[in-house]
This record gives structure tokens, sequence and C-alpha cells, in this order.
């Protein structure tokens, strides 16, 4: 169990350490050229390089999908509702209430409480 959650930690350990250092040394971050590399580049062949290592049954992909985009349209009417109770501006507010950045915390939650399945 120690070791399954090491090996989650560890890589995460490096990188902060890594950007501590280069913030500490105050190299220059273009901010606009790693954001082109992640999307760009690194994204797609993160995806391709998991879809093509993984085998998973056609049923529960189709349960995944739909349950994504079940969250994903009751995010929109509750964005929806919200935007027109508060009167704020749903161009501004709508995509960040959608498409909250909280997948990435629940993988490694998810990982060291079911395994690798």
């Amino acid at each position: 169990m120690i070791l399954s959650i090491v090996t989650v930690l560890v890589p995460v350990f490096c990188l902060v350490s890594l950007g501590f250092l280069w913030a500490h040394w105050r190299l220059d971050y273009s901010q606009a050229f790693v954001t082109q590399v992640v999307m760009n580049l690194a994204a797609p062949c993160l995806i391709i390089a998991t879809m093509s290592a993984v085998s998973i049954d056609t049923n529960r992909l189709w349960i995944i999908a739909s349950a994504t985009l079940t969250g994903l349209s009751l995010w929109i009417i509750i964005g929806l509702v919200i935007s027109r109770l508060f009167a704020c501006s749903m161009r501004q507010w709508l995509p960040s209430l959608m498409f909250a950045n909280t997948g990435n915390i629940g993988v490694p939650i998810c990982m060291l409480a079911f395994g690798e399945q």
C-alpha cells in the first residue's frame, strides 16, 4: 500500500520541486510557448498512447461517455440558471461553471482506491 502511494506521489513531488527551483532561479517561462506545446503536441500524444495501450469494454465506454454527457448537460443547465439568477454574462461565466478542472484530482484517488482497472 505504501509503495503504491509513493509511486504516485514521487513524480508529483519531483515536478513541484522542479517548479520551485525554476522560480527560485528566476528562469524565463514563456507561457504561450508551453501552452502551445502542451495543447498541440503533448495532449494528443498522451491520448493516442493511452487509447492504443488500453483495452476497454465497449459497454463500459458507452456508460462513461453517457455519464460524462449527462454531467456536462446538468452543469450547463445549472450554469445557465446561476448566470440568469445573478445577471452575469453567460459568455464570461458559463464555461467556468461547465468545465471544472476536477478530473485530474479523481484519477489518482480512484487508482489508489480501486487499483489499475
